[in-house]
């Protein structure tokens, strides 16, 4: 219990000080295992399909390309403009997952749980030995600051305790919330999509 709130206060510091280089991806749909493996440990599978997200006031695209029925549709989400001839490795993979939680309610809604059985397979693969999963759940601008806050914080750790029930080990994974204080560059801090959880990897 004493390592756990170490991690979660080192993994709260680190939240803060977020760098621009991290390698975000917005994905909708069913997502596999193995995708998520390539998403949080490697590059994207050339069968999942991307697209671009705007950022820092750029529009964004009208419209998304179809989506194969196969493949989760999942965007590419750079966080700032590289110099071409300078472009940074990352500092960490980020999937942000939306998700459609009812009003005032942690309960994890049934079209995420599959995902999560999927998150869990991918967090038990070689690939994740050695790495920490960070959950964080974010909410929309509804309500007081104070009441998302705790919100968030609730509906994070539904889903930590939720991959620890699908075999993740409890040292392997921790969670904290950020209410409406971060809402996804180019949305309305009151867009729906901003009701979601990230997924961070890091070395433990």
């Amino acid at each position: 219990m004493f390592r756990k709130l170490i991690l979660c206060t080192v993994m709260a510091a680190m939240l803060v000080e977020a760098s621009h280089a991290d390698e975000r991806h917005l994905v909708t749909g069913k997502v596999s295992a193995e995708q998520y493996t390539a998403m949080l440990f490697g590059a994207l599978p050339p069968k999942v399909r991307t697209r671009g997200i705007h950022m820092h006031g750029e529009e964004a695209p009208a419209a998304a390309q179809a989506q194969a029925p196969a493949a989760p549709q999942v965007a590419s989400v750079p966080a700032a403009a590289q110099p071409v001839q300078a472009e940074p490795k990352p500092e960490a993979r980020v999937v942000v997952q939306p998700v459609n939680f009812a009003n005032n309610s942690s309960e994890i809604p049934a079209g995420l749980k599959e995902n999560l059985v999927s998150l869990a397979a991918a967090m038990q693969k070689p690939e994740a030995k050695g790495k920490l999963l960070l959950v964080t759940g974010h909410t929309d601008s509804k309500g007081s600051a104070d009441y998302n806050l705790v919100l968030s914080m609730r509906r994070a750790e539904a889903v930590e305790q939720f991959l620890i029930g699908h075999g993740v080990s409890g040292s392997q994974v921790v969670s904290a919330g950020k209410g409406m204080t971060q809402p996804l560059p180019g949305t309305s801090d009151m867009d729906p999509q901003n009701r979601r959880v990230e997924f961070r990897v890091t070395a433990s």
